[in-house]
């Protein structure tokens, strides 16, 4: 996959010019209202009966429970002018078999917002999302695809990690009990290039560390479009959590 132009829209759409392709542009549409304001609280929960009971309250409080192996990768690029600020997407693709064929998941997210500010019951961050098709085989196979995409487009690989666990939604809230792993096979670009062969999650498996020993990994978030208050959102997100206690407390976590 070459390119050698990319253009992120404000509406969310990705499109790129190849020279040496028949066609001129390639654009990757999002749907409408793709940009978001996303509102976010964490906390974290030990394995046994803790995690036991506090997914047994969420499955009563939520109206679907699905589970999740998703490899993402994060990849930065240096902003010119801007002393020293980058801009960082993530790029996540599920490792289920049964999964394998979806398409790739490129998300942007913006500064995090009222970790300090008392008045603000949350953390709130601009979210763009995108859906990139994934490579066929070929492409996998000559290191393309989505990652040389970015890597076209300037940006280099930070870390990778995997998160396995499980998703509960109401509505338009979402919370994700999951442990976080490091992959061992390979440091930087090279490991995850491997990973990037071997997707599925039976080669995984023999490749992961847990990052938290014995200790899961819970985030809860609302998303809303930009024109709607964003403080009752916010308020909608914190009454929610409240009734997960005492099993866990959520709270605003500062990102350094």
């Amino acid at each position: 996959m070459q390119m050698s132009s990319v253009a992120i829209g404000a509406g969310g759409s990705v499109s790129s010019h190849n020279p040496n392709s028949s066609s001129s542009s390639r654009t990757l549409s999002a749907p409408q209202h793709t940009q978001l304001i996303e509102h976010v609280l964490h906390g974290s929960v030990g394995e046994g009966v803790a995690l036991g009971l506090l997914e047994e309250r969420l499955r009563g409080c939520t109206d679907s429970m699905d589970s999740f192996f998703d490899h993402e990768a994060h990849y930065t690029m240096a902003q010119f002018g801007m002393g020293g600020a980058t801009i960082g997407v993530r790029l996540r693709r599920s490792c289920l078999s049964d999964q394998m064929a979806s398409a790739y998941q490129l998300r942007y997210q913006g500064m995090n917002e009222g970790a300090r500010d008392r008045s603000k019951p949350t953390v709130s961050r601009t979210v763009i999302t995108v859906a990139l098709t994934p490579p066929h085989t070929g492409e996998r196979e000559r290191g393309e695809g989505a990652h040389k995409f970015l890597e076209d487009m300037g940006f280099k690989l930070d870390f990778h990690l995997v998160l396995k666990g499980n998703v509960f939604v109401k509505d338009r809230l979402r919370v994700t009990v999951s442990r976080v792993f490091r992959v061992t096979a390979g440091a930087g670009a090279e490991g995850e290039k491997e990973c990037e062969m071997h997707m599925r999650a039976t080669y995984l498996d023999r490749h992961l560390q847990p990052v938290f020993p014995s200790t899961l990994l819970v985030e809860a978030s609302c998303t809303a479009p930009t024109h709607l208050p964003q403080d009752e959102v916010g308020d909608e997100l914190k009454a929610f959590v409240e009734h997960l206690k005492p099993l866990i407390t959520m709270d605003k976590i500062e990102h350094r």
